[in-house]
Protein backbone atom coordinates (compact mmCIF):
# COMPACT_ATOMS: atom_id res chain seq x y z
CA UNK A 1 0.00 0.00 0.00
CA UNK A 2 -0.30 2.88 -1.26
CA UNK A 3 -2.46 0.46 -4.07
CA UNK A 4 -2.81 3.52 -6.92
CA UNK A 5 -4.42 3.51 -9.90
CA UNK A 6 -4.27 6.41 -12.27
CA UNK A 7 -7.41 8.24 -14.39
CA UNK A 8 -5.95 6.57 -17.28
CA UNK A 9 -6.25 3.05 -15.96
CA UNK A 10 -2.72 2.07 -15.37
CA UNK A 11 -2.69 0.33 -11.39
CA UNK A 12 0.46 -0.55 -9.17
CA UNK A 13 1.67 -0.28 -5.72
CA UNK A 14 4.00 1.96 -4.38
CA UNK A 15 6.01 1.10 -1.36
CA UNK A 16 8.38 4.14 -1.55
CA UNK A 17 8.88 6.21 1.95
CA UNK A 18 8.97 10.07 1.86
CA UNK A 19 7.14 12.53 0.02
CA UNK A 20 5.60 12.77 -3.26
CA UNK A 21 3.77 14.68 -6.10
CA UNK A 22 0.89 12.88 -6.60
CA UNK A 23 -0.40 15.70 -9.52
CA UNK A 24 0.51 19.03 -10.75
CA UNK A 25 -0.12 21.33 -13.62
CA UNK A 26 2.48 20.82 -16.46
CA UNK A 27 4.56 23.62 -17.46
CA UNK A 28 2.24 26.74 -18.79
CA UNK A 29 -1.35 25.06 -17.44
CA UNK A 30 -3.06 25.55 -13.95
CA UNK A 31 -5.02 23.71 -11.57
CA UNK A 32 -4.48 21.40 -8.25
CA UNK A 33 -1.87 20.19 -6.97
CA UNK A 34 -1.62 16.91 -4.72
CA UNK A 35 1.27 16.14 -2.59
CA UNK A 36 1.62 12.67 -0.72
CA UNK A 37 3.58 11.90 2.10
CA UNK A 38 4.30 8.39 2.64
CA UNK A 39 5.34 6.64 6.10
CA UNK A 40 5.20 3.12 7.49
CA UNK A 41 2.66 2.75 9.74
CA UNK A 42 3.90 0.14 13.02
CA UNK A 43 0.02 -0.28 14.62
CA UNK A 44 -2.94 0.58 12.92
CA UNK A 45 -5.74 -0.67 15.19
CA UNK A 46 -4.68 -3.88 16.29
CA UNK A 47 -2.52 -4.82 13.47
CA UNK A 48 1.48 -4.15 13.93
CA UNK A 49 2.03 -3.66 9.71
CA UNK A 50 4.71 -4.74 7.68
CA UNK A 51 8.56 -2.78 7.74
CA UNK A 52 8.40 -2.94 3.77
CA UNK A 53 4.91 -1.77 3.50
CA UNK A 54 4.36 2.49 3.06
CA UNK A 55 0.70 3.98 3.86
CA UNK A 56 -0.53 7.48 2.95
CA UNK A 57 -0.48 9.29 6.42
CA UNK A 58 -0.86 13.30 5.40
CA UNK A 59 -1.43 15.20 1.98
CA UNK A 60 -0.95 18.21 0.75
CA UNK A 61 -3.69 20.30 -1.96
CA UNK A 62 -3.17 22.81 -3.23
CA UNK A 63 -5.59 25.44 -5.48
CA UNK A 64 -6.72 28.63 -6.28
CA UNK A 65 -3.46 30.13 -4.26
CA UNK A 66 -4.49 27.66 -1.10
CA UNK A 67 -3.18 25.11 0.65
CA UNK A 68 -5.35 22.58 2.34
CA UNK A 69 -3.30 19.91 4.74
CA UNK A 70 -4.93 16.65 5.83
CA UNK A 71 -3.24 14.24 8.27
CA UNK A 72 -4.07 10.81 10.13
CA UNK A 73 -3.64 11.39 13.54
CA UNK A 74 -1.42 8.53 14.04
CA UNK A 75 -4.44 6.14 15.36
CA UNK A 76 -8.13 5.38 15.07
CA UNK A 77 -9.25 8.74 16.33
CA UNK A 78 -12.19 10.36 14.11
CA UNK A 79 -10.24 13.61 13.85
CA UNK A 80 -9.46 14.29 9.60
CA UNK A 81 -11.97 17.38 10.14
CA UNK A 82 -8.61 19.00 11.78
CA UNK A 83 -7.07 20.85 8.88
CA UNK A 84 -4.63 22.90 8.21
CA UNK A 85 -5.32 25.87 5.97
CA UNK A 86 -2.94 27.83 4.48
CA UNK A 87 -0.89 27.25 7.70
CA UNK A 88 -3.25 27.44 10.42
CA UNK A 89 -4.80 24.76 12.03
CA UNK A 90 -8.35 24.83 12.13
CA UNK A 91 -11.70 22.51 12.88
CA UNK A 92 -14.29 22.20 10.42
CA UNK A 93 -18.00 21.03 10.92
CA UNK A 94 -19.76 19.19 8.81
CA UNK A 95 -21.24 20.61 6.17
CA UNK A 96 -20.35 22.62 2.71
CA UNK A 97 -16.98 24.78 3.37
CA UNK A 98 -15.90 27.94 0.49
CA UNK A 99 -12.46 28.67 0.56
CA UNK A 100 -12.38 31.45 -3.00
CA UNK A 101 -12.78 29.15 -5.41
CA UNK A 102 -12.34 25.90 -3.38
CA UNK A 103 -15.05 23.66 -1.76
CA UNK A 104 -14.39 21.79 0.74
CA UNK A 105 -16.95 19.36 1.76
CA UNK A 106 -17.03 17.91 5.55
CA UNK A 107 -18.48 14.30 5.55
CA UNK A 108 -17.82 13.85 9.32
CA UNK A 109 -14.57 13.06 11.09
CA UNK A 110 -13.46 10.62 8.66
CA UNK A 111 -14.30 12.39 5.14
CA UNK A 112 -13.77 15.42 3.29
CA UNK A 113 -14.11 16.39 -0.37
CA UNK A 114 -12.17 19.10 -1.93
CA UNK A 115 -13.56 19.92 -5.77
CA UNK A 116 -12.10 22.82 -7.64
CA UNK A 117 -12.90 23.78 -11.13
CA UNK A 118 -13.58 19.82 -12.02
CA UNK A 119 -11.22 18.55 -9.72
CA UNK A 120 -11.97 16.35 -6.95
CA UNK A 121 -9.72 14.54 -4.42
CA UNK A 122 -11.60 12.49 -1.87
CA UNK A 123 -10.52 11.44 1.49
CA UNK A 124 -11.30 9.13 4.07
CA UNK A 125 -9.76 8.40 7.41
CA UNK A 126 -9.03 4.40 7.56
CA UNK A 127 -7.28 2.98 11.00
CA UNK A 128 -3.70 5.00 10.97
CA UNK A 129 -3.59 5.80 7.66
CA UNK A 130 -5.57 7.71 4.67
CA UNK A 131 -7.35 6.82 1.04
CA UNK A 132 -8.19 9.04 -1.06
CA UNK A 133 -9.58 8.71 -4.49
CA UNK A 134 -10.62 11.23 -7.05
CA UNK A 135 -12.23 13.06 -9.96
CA UNK A 136 -9.46 14.45 -12.37
CA UNK A 137 -10.52 15.85 -16.18
CA UNK A 138 -8.73 13.87 -18.48
CA UNK A 139 -7.50 16.59 -19.99
CA UNK A 140 -3.43 16.62 -20.58
CA UNK A 141 -3.01 19.55 -18.48
CA UNK A 142 -1.56 17.44 -15.19
CA UNK A 143 1.32 14.91 -14.16
CA UNK A 144 2.58 13.11 -11.32
CA UNK A 145 2.88 9.73 -9.89
CA UNK A 146 -0.95 9.51 -10.97
CA UNK A 147 0.37 9.92 -14.46
CA UNK A 148 -0.65 12.06 -16.92
CA UNK A 149 -4.45 12.01 -17.12
CA UNK A 150 -5.50 11.98 -21.01
CA UNK A 151 -6.52 9.04 -21.40
CA UNK A 152 -3.62 7.10 -22.64
CA UNK A 153 -2.49 4.37 -20.33
CA UNK A 154 1.05 3.94 -21.82
CA UNK A 155 2.41 7.55 -20.76
CA UNK A 156 1.30 7.33 -17.12
CA UNK A 157 5.25 6.86 -15.65
CA UNK A 158 6.27 9.42 -17.56
CA UNK A 159 9.12 11.15 -15.24
CA UNK A 160 9.65 15.20 -14.65
CA UNK A 161 12.42 14.81 -17.32
CA UNK A 162 10.18 13.07 -20.29
CA UNK A 163 11.70 9.41 -20.27
CA UNK A 164 9.74 6.99 -19.01
CA UNK A 165 10.47 5.06 -15.28
CA UNK A 166 11.24 1.37 -15.13
CA UNK A 167 9.37 0.43 -12.17
CA UNK A 168 7.13 1.59 -9.59
CA UNK A 169 10.28 2.77 -7.48
CA UNK A 170 11.79 4.78 -10.06
CA UNK A 171 8.64 6.28 -10.48
CA UNK A 172 8.36 7.60 -7.16
CA UNK A 173 11.99 8.40 -6.83
CA UNK A 174 10.88 10.95 -10.35
CA UNK A 175 8.57 12.79 -8.34
CA UNK A 176 10.05 12.79 -4.90
CA UNK A 177 9.81 16.17 -3.14
CA UNK A 178 13.29 16.89 -1.89
CA UNK A 179 13.36 20.52 -1.17
CA UNK A 180 11.25 22.56 1.08
CA UNK A 181 10.69 25.34 -1.20
CA UNK A 182 9.06 22.72 -3.51
CA UNK A 183 6.76 21.31 -0.66
CA UNK A 184 2.89 22.47 0.18
CA UNK A 185 3.31 20.96 3.72
CA UNK A 186 3.89 22.36 7.04
CA UNK A 187 6.75 21.43 9.26
CA UNK A 188 7.72 21.06 12.89
CA UNK A 189 10.93 23.10 13.26
CA UNK A 190 14.09 21.30 12.66
CA UNK A 191 11.75 19.47 10.01
CA UNK A 192 11.46 19.18 6.17
CA UNK A 193 11.12 16.44 2.94
CA UNK A 194 14.63 14.91 4.01
CA UNK A 195 12.85 13.85 7.17
CA UNK A 196 10.68 11.49 5.74
CA UNK A 197 12.32 10.70 2.83
CA UNK A 198 13.93 7.42 3.81
CA UNK A 199 15.13 4.41 1.92
CA UNK A 200 12.94 1.31 1.78
CA UNK A 201 15.01 -1.76 1.82
CA UNK A 202 12.60 -4.12 2.99
CA UNK A 203 11.43 -6.44 0.74
CA UNK A 204 7.60 -7.01 0.02
CA UNK A 205 6.41 -10.90 0.51
CA UNK A 206 7.28 -13.47 -2.57
CA UNK A 207 4.78 -14.93 -4.52
CA UNK A 208 4.76 -18.34 -2.47
CA UNK A 209 4.59 -16.17 0.74
CA UNK A 210 1.77 -14.41 -0.52
CA UNK A 211 -0.08 -17.33 -1.95
CA UNK A 212 -2.33 -18.46 0.60
CA UNK A 213 -3.86 -15.06 1.24
CA UNK A 214 -4.36 -14.93 -2.57
CA UNK A 215 -6.82 -17.81 -2.78
CA UNK A 216 -8.35 -16.23 0.46
CA UNK A 217 -8.46 -12.64 -1.33
CA UNK A 218 -9.98 -14.14 -4.24
CA UNK A 219 -12.64 -15.71 -2.25
CA UNK A 220 -13.06 -12.50 -0.88
CA UNK A 221 -13.64 -10.57 -3.69
CA UNK A 222 -16.08 -12.74 -5.24
CA UNK A 223 -18.52 -12.90 -2.49
CA UNK A 224 -18.60 -9.41 -2.66
CA UNK A 225 -18.39 -8.08 -6.53
CA UNK A 226 -18.94 -9.69 -9.78
CA UNK A 227 -17.24 -13.06 -9.89
CA UNK A 228 -17.49 -13.61 -13.94
CA UNK A 229 -14.52 -11.38 -13.99
CA UNK A 230 -11.26 -12.32 -11.96
CA UNK A 231 -8.85 -9.58 -11.81
CA UNK A 232 -5.22 -10.02 -10.77
CA UNK A 233 -4.12 -6.96 -9.68
CA UNK A 234 -7.39 -6.65 -7.48
CA UNK A 235 -6.90 -10.18 -6.28
CA UNK A 236 -2.85 -9.16 -5.84
CA UNK A 237 -3.66 -5.92 -3.86
CA UNK A 238 -6.18 -7.40 -1.66
CA UNK A 239 -4.17 -10.54 -0.62
CA UNK A 240 -0.80 -8.02 0.45
CA UNK A 241 -4.06 -6.36 2.63
CA UNK A 242 -4.73 -9.38 4.25
CA UNK A 243 -1.00 -10.31 4.70
CA UNK A 244 -0.27 -7.40 6.45
CA UNK A 245 -2.80 -8.09 9.06
CA UNK A 246 -5.96 -6.33 8.02
CA UNK A 247 -9.07 -8.46 9.07
CA UNK A 248 -11.03 -9.50 6.30
CA UNK A 249 -14.17 -7.66 7.73
CA UNK A 250 -12.44 -4.35 7.65
CA UNK A 251 -11.32 -4.72 4.16
CA UNK A 252 -14.97 -5.08 2.92
CA UNK A 253 -16.27 -2.19 5.02
CA UNK A 254 -13.75 0.35 3.11
CA UNK A 255 -14.66 -1.24 0.05
CA UNK A 256 -13.27 -4.00 -2.15
CA UNK A 257 -15.84 -2.48 -4.76
CA UNK A 258 -18.60 0.21 -4.94
CA UNK A 259 -21.96 1.77 -6.35
CA UNK A 260 -21.27 5.22 -7.06
CA UNK A 261 -24.53 7.07 -6.28
CA UNK A 262 -24.21 11.04 -7.57
CA UNK A 263 -26.43 13.74 -8.90
CA UNK A 264 -27.19 17.42 -8.81
CA UNK A 265 -29.77 18.95 -6.31
CA UNK A 266 -31.65 21.99 -8.19
CA UNK A 267 -34.47 24.62 -6.79
CA UNK A 268 -38.07 23.18 -7.93
CA UNK A 269 -38.77 27.16 -7.68
CA UNK A 270 -35.89 28.08 -10.09
CA UNK A 271 -35.38 26.05 -13.06
CA UNK A 272 -31.85 24.94 -12.95
CA UNK A 273 -30.84 26.89 -9.99
CA UNK A 274 -28.11 24.31 -7.66
CA UNK A 275 -28.75 24.13 -4.22
CA UNK A 276 -25.30 24.29 -2.61
CA UNK A 277 -24.74 23.41 1.26
CA UNK A 278 -27.62 20.66 1.40
CA UNK A 279 -27.62 17.78 3.69
CA UNK A 280 -27.77 14.29 1.10
CA UNK A 281 -28.41 10.91 2.61
CA UNK A 282 -27.81 8.06 0.79
CA UNK A 283 -29.32 4.74 2.64
CA UNK A 284 -30.09 1.03 1.78
CA UNK A 285 -31.02 -2.33 2.98
CA UNK A 286 -27.56 -3.82 0.85
CA UNK A 287 -25.65 -1.04 2.47
CA UNK A 288 -23.86 1.40 4.61
CA UNK A 289 -25.68 4.68 5.15
CA UNK A 290 -23.70 7.58 3.28
CA UNK A 291 -23.79 10.85 4.55
CA UNK A 292 -22.44 14.13 2.16
CA UNK A 293 -23.33 17.90 1.16
CA UNK A 294 -23.86 19.49 -2.21
CA UNK A 295 -21.08 21.74 -3.33
CA UNK A 296 -21.75 25.28 -4.76
CA UNK A 297 -22.79 23.35 -8.48
CA UNK A 298 -25.62 21.61 -6.08
CA UNK A 299 -24.05 17.87 -7.00
CA UNK A 300 -23.31 15.18 -4.70
CA UNK A 301 -21.37 12.27 -4.74
CA UNK A 302 -21.56 8.95 -2.42
CA UNK A 303 -19.08 5.86 -2.80
CA UNK A 304 -20.78 3.14 -1.28
CA UNK A 305 -19.05 -0.25 -0.70
CA UNK A 306 -20.65 -2.94 -2.50
CA UNK A 307 -21.48 -5.94 0.43
CA UNK A 308 -22.48 -8.92 -2.01
CA UNK A 309 -25.92 -8.40 -2.81
CA UNK A 310 -27.65 -5.75 -5.75
CA UNK A 311 -28.93 -2.60 -3.48
CA UNK A 312 -31.81 -0.31 -4.26
CA UNK A 313 -30.78 3.09 -2.64
CA UNK A 314 -32.56 6.03 -0.92
CA UNK A 315 -31.68 9.47 -1.90
CA UNK A 316 -32.73 12.11 0.65
CA UNK A 317 -32.19 15.64 0.81
CA UNK A 318 -32.53 18.12 4.21
CA UNK A 319 -31.61 21.10 5.43
CA UNK A 320 -32.19 23.43 2.26
CA UNK A 321 -35.44 22.09 1.65
CA UNK A 322 -36.68 18.10 1.28
CA UNK A 323 -36.82 15.23 -0.94
CA UNK A 324 -36.43 11.81 -1.44
CA UNK A 325 -36.21 9.43 -4.32
CA UNK A 326 -34.79 5.76 -4.98
CA UNK A 327 -32.79 4.09 -7.66
CA UNK A 328 -32.48 0.44 -7.66
CA UNK A 329 -28.84 -1.09 -9.69
CA UNK A 330 -28.62 -3.99 -11.69
CA UNK A 331 -25.37 -5.87 -11.06
CA UNK A 332 -22.77 -6.05 -8.68
CA UNK A 333 -19.58 -3.79 -9.36
CA UNK A 334 -16.47 -5.37 -10.83
CA UNK A 335 -13.75 -5.98 -8.69
CA UNK A 336 -12.03 -2.77 -7.61
CA UNK A 337 -14.08 -1.19 -9.56
CA UNK A 338 -17.67 0.80 -9.43
CA UNK A 339 -21.10 0.67 -11.30
CA UNK A 340 -22.26 4.52 -11.36
CA UNK A 341 -26.42 5.24 -10.40
CA UNK A 342 -27.65 9.16 -11.25
CA UNK A 343 -30.31 10.82 -9.46
CA UNK A 344 -31.35 14.56 -9.68
CA UNK A 345 -33.75 15.72 -7.31
CA UNK A 346 -35.19 19.26 -6.85
CA UNK A 347 -36.30 21.00 -3.76
CA UNK A 348 -38.16 24.41 -2.55
CA UNK A 349 -36.05 25.32 -0.29
CA UNK A 350 -37.19 27.20 2.85
CA UNK A 351 -37.66 31.16 2.04
CA UNK A 352 -38.32 33.64 4.65
CA UNK A 353 -40.15 37.49 4.18
CA UNK A 354 -38.19 40.19 5.82
CA UNK A 355 -40.25 43.38 5.84
CA UNK A 356 -39.51 47.04 6.99
CA UNK A 357 -39.06 50.29 6.05
CA UNK A 358 -36.43 52.43 5.19
CA UNK A 359 -35.35 56.24 6.41
CA UNK A 360 -33.34 58.70 4.96
CA UNK A 361 -30.53 59.40 7.93
CA UNK A 362 -30.71 62.68 6.33
CA UNK A 363 -34.29 63.98 6.26
CA UNK A 364 -35.90 61.84 8.45
CA UNK A 365 -37.99 60.75 5.75
CA UNK A 366 -39.47 56.82 4.42
CA UNK A 367 -39.32 55.58 1.83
Amino acid sequence: DPHIATPDGRRYDSFALGEFVYLQPQAGASGMTVQARQERVEIAGNVIMHPWTSWVTALAIGADGHVIELRSSGDDVEELNHVIIDGEERVLEPGLHALGDIDISVVGPRRIDISHNGYTISVNHVLSFLELSYIIPQDNTHEGMLGVPNGVESDDWRLPNGAQATDAFALAEGWRITERAASLFTYDAGEGPETFNQPQIDQPPTPQELAPYTAQAQVLLENVCRSDTPDPIAINNIAIELFTGRQPAEIVSTGLCWYLVEGQVTNALVAGLPVPGASVTVSSAELETCETVTDREGRYRCYMPALGTIPTVTVSISGRGSASDSLTFDQLPPMQGFVEGALDLSVTPTTVRIDGMIRDSQSGLYG
